[in-house]
């Protein structure tokens, strides 16, 4: 579990263990036990009874994820599952509708989210938990969305643990394709300048339709502008539900995304941000740029994009080769790759000077 400032998904998971030390008899965090090695160790093995259960928590700072990043991270659990013969269990912190969660249990996970952590807490008489989780769940909300943390909660959610888990018979599962891991060695291989920025700017393309497949769409390559003159890597159109590009739309006037892709050796300069701005017209709702560069930008660079944003209502992130990586593992592993680029929003936000 990584470790991030604030609540994130350290502090939910702290949540969770509370909880589950009041429904199970036994509760053991990320055990090394030998029968998991070559797994991914797991947060946490449950007892109560006979009854064994490998569980994953997963921390979504939106109140809604795609149904496929849920399925990526029920894969890896129903592959481990399979391999112990244990039962296993997913717990969400955002809001899953009882279709997804049928669809999940017919694969054989069991999903608990944001309506089963709050019936437990409830019924268990653990107010007190139940609204610590609540306020930690706001604060970890994005942009202008105020929604209190338990709307929306399905009141109907059986409050009986072991109603859940059956005895499942084992089936033959593939192993599960690491897209995101096979992305980052190629990346790695692209020779840095001039002789790789062709080969960077395609696979870069590939990496963004892998980690933003349910949210961007459209992926106009290589744009000009209207007069012929300019021309960007990049534009999507913003179709997500999430709560980062709902952000955007809604408070940095962006339908559209424009992305760059920088394959320098060095860290971009201050002059790459003024011409990137140029592109961008909130008014015309395409008020964001994301560049992709290999090392960062110069200092000189950063104060270019605040100043943009101060003065013109222009957001411009910079992400290098080691945010690809995290969102990547995190793609692979069922994780939001959006929470990356919310912690980098809030902070580009809260480092702004007048």
């Amino acid at each position: 579990m990584a470790s991030k400032n604030n609540f994130r998904e350290t502090g939910f998971s702290d949540y969770i263990k509370k909880l589950l030390e009041l429904l199970f008899d036994e509760v053991t965090a990320e055990p090394k036990l030998a029968l998991f090695d070559g797994l991914p160790v797991p947060d946490f093995i449950l007892r109560k009874g006979e009854l064994i259960v490998i569980s994953e928590v997963k921390f979504y700072r939106s109140r809604t994820v795609p149904f496929s990043m849920l399925s990526r991270a029920a894969e890896k659990l129903r592959f481990a599952g399979n391999l112990t013969g244990f039962n296993v269990i997913l717990i969400v912190s955002s809001l899953v509708n009882a279709f997804e969660k049928k669809r999940l249990s017919e694969m054989g996970v069991v999903v608990w989210d944001r309506s089963n952590i709050a019936n437990f807490l409830a019924a268990l008489g653990r107010e007190d938990i139940l609204e610590e989780l609540g306020q930690s769940l706001m604060a970890a909300q994005q942009g202008t969305d105020i929604s209190l943390p338990y709307e929306d909660v399905d009141p109907m959610t059986d409050t009986n643990p072991l109603s859940y888990f059956v005895i499942q018979s084992q089936t033959e599962i593939p192993p599960i394709e690491k897209v995101g891991a096979k992305c980052i060695s190629e990346l790695k291989a692209i020779p840095l300048g001039r002789d790789g920025w062709a080969t960077y700017e395609r696979k870069c393309i590939q990496i963004l339709q892998y980690l933003f497949e349910d949210d961007l769409s459209i992926w106009d390559k290589q744009s000009r502008t209207d007069d012929g003159l300019s021309r960007f890597d990049l534009v999507c159109r913003i179709r997500s539900a999430d709560d980062f590009w709902r952000t955007l739309v809604e408070s940095f006037s962006s339908r559209y995304v424009l992305f760059e892709m920088k394959n320098y050796s060095d860290p971009i300069p201050a002059g790459q941000i003024y011409t990137t701005e140029r592109y961008l017209y909130p008014k015309a709702l395409r008020g964001t740029a994301i560049i992709v560069t290999r090392n960062g930008a110069e200092s000189g660079a950063i104060t270019a994009t605040k100043g943009a944003l101060r003065e013109n209502g222009k957001l411009i992130l910079i992400i290098n080769q080691e945010d690809l990586e995290i969102m990547l593992t995190k793609k692979d592993a069922g994780d939001s790759p959006n929470d990356h680029l919310s912690n980098k929003l809030d902070d580009h936000l809260i480092s702004l000077s007048r």
